[in-house]
């Protein structure tokens, strides 16, 4: 792959890192702010997913960004 073409990709995934680690701040807000045990669920859920996407990305990032 063209180098230049790996630095948009890099700077592409590494902007998209960001935004879940930000998403994943905010999840932890509405968790604790949650009124019962089904709402906490649902924000720990929805940070495992978002977690997950990252190590996705993190994989992608290894394999073509090298």
């Amino acid at each position: 792959m063209d180098e230049l073409i790996k630095e948009w990709l890099k700077t592409l995934i590494d902007g998209e890192i960001d935004t879940e680690k930000r998403t994943i701040a905010n999840e932890h807000v509405w968790e604790n702010g949650a009124a019962n045990a089904t709402e906490v669920s649902i924000h720990q859920t929805n940070i495992e997913n978002h977690e997950r996407y990252i190590e996705v990305l993190e994989e992608i990032k290894a394999n073509y960004c090298k």
